[in-house]
């Protein structure tokens, strides 16, 4: 139906195409992303085409491809953008991805756009990160709108009265709100450093990091030499998390944050190491327990959780409705179990450690 341009909390302005709703492994989907201006030139894509979606890694909609020889000769070509949404002229960076496949990227030269900041504070609440109970994107926003929050820090100087201001808020639902963002000022180390956005780190980089550093001091102190020592760092990673720590701005947050009452738990030392050297990828949907917990389960036991598929993997942990990766296991000849067998592995694992 269209394509329009989104800015992230790095400064990248990225296309999503708006598509007609379709059932996709068992959601209805009408948003895919198109990564960069490059992808949509590769695709040869344009409004009005009809397309293949798939569920890149069984989470993200991602078009892989155009079926041109539907065309009626209505379709529209898509433009690269000059300014992002909001006005701000666009500058293209050369991108390097994990493969080492090179694309330009288009960033915004405002990295102190209140969209940027939006995307930062939405990113810092979400459910992988601070997981602050009732302060979801559409709350985040309402905050920043009304001018409540400037930054991730003035999450923990708001007041009841000042959430009871907002539409949808009550006086319990207030209190609810605010207790919640009380809970939040204890944090585990690996939660707070993936809540910051850091450019390249992910979830199981955060985890990785905290378990090398055991505290953030120790991770804001670390040379690029000793990040690149980690496993699931290498040289792009850590000289992100460099160029972070030693921004005066970043600095200032952090201060705020902790000035505020953000206290950081110490990193928990409670890993079985019965899974130790253990690679595991997981797709579909498990009955038994989320994916979470069984990443959590995994870590707890020693082991390694990734998000694809390579010669690495010693198991895919395959639910239902798997996806791509499994098709991917089977050509790389990687072990593939179903839940049952999971359970199991980690249950004889224990046993076998024990005895």
């Amino acid at each position: 139906k269209e394509v329009y341009w989104q800015v992230g909390r790095t400064g990248v302005v990225t296309p999503v195409a708006h598509m007609e709703p379709v059932q996709l492994a068992g959601t209805t989907v009408t948003h895919a992303t198109l990564h960069n201006y490059d992808e949509i030139n590769r695709l040869d894509l344009r409004v009005g085409d009809t397309v293949v979606v798939e569920k890149a890694g069984d989470i993200i909609p991602k078009i892989i491809r155009v079926l041109d020889k539907l065309r009626t000769g209505k379709e529209k070509k898509i433009k690269e953008p000059i300014t992002d949404p909001y006005g701000n002229p666009l500058e293209r960076r050369e991108i390097q991805g994990k493969n080492g496949n090179k694309s330009v990227g288009l960033y915004t030269t405002n990295m102190e756009s209140v969209a940027i900041q939006k995307q930062r504070i939405i990113h810092f609440v979400s459910k992988k990160a601070m997981n602050i109970d009732g302060l979801g994107e559409k709350v985040a926003i309402q905050l920043i709108d009304t001018g409540l929050i400037q930054t991730v820090a003035d999450i923990f100087t708001l007041t009841k009265e000042d959430i009871i201001s907002l539409e949808g808020f009550k006086d319990k639902s207030s209190e609810n709100l605010i207790q919640a963002i009380q809970n939040a000022k204890n944090v585990t180390l690996p939660k707070f450093i993936f809540s910051l956005g850091i450019h390249h780190v992910g979830e199981e980089t955060a985890i990785a990091l905290a378990n090398h550093f055991q505290s953030l001091t120790n991770i804001m102190n670390a040379s690029q030499e000793e990040l690149n020592e980690i496993n699931d760092v290498g040289p792009r990673v850590a000289e992100s998390i460099t160029l972070y720590f030693s921004d005066k701005k970043n600095q200032d947050m952090l201060n705020k944050l902790q000035a505020n009452g953000l206290h950081i738990l110490l990193q928990s030392q409670k890993n079985t190491n019965v899974l130790k050297g253990k690679t595991f990828v997981l797709t579909g949907t498990l009955h038994t327990m989320t994916r979470d917990e069984a990443k959590e389960q995994i870590r707890i036991d020693g082991g390694n959780v990734s998000g694809s598929v390579s010669k690495k993997t010693d198991y895919l942990v395959s639910g239902e409705n798997s996806g791509s990766k499994y098709e991917k296991a089977l050509s790389l000849g990687v072990e593939i179990i179903n839940e049952q067998t999971f359970r199991e592995l980690l249950e004889k694992e224990k046993t076998t450690r024990n005895e």
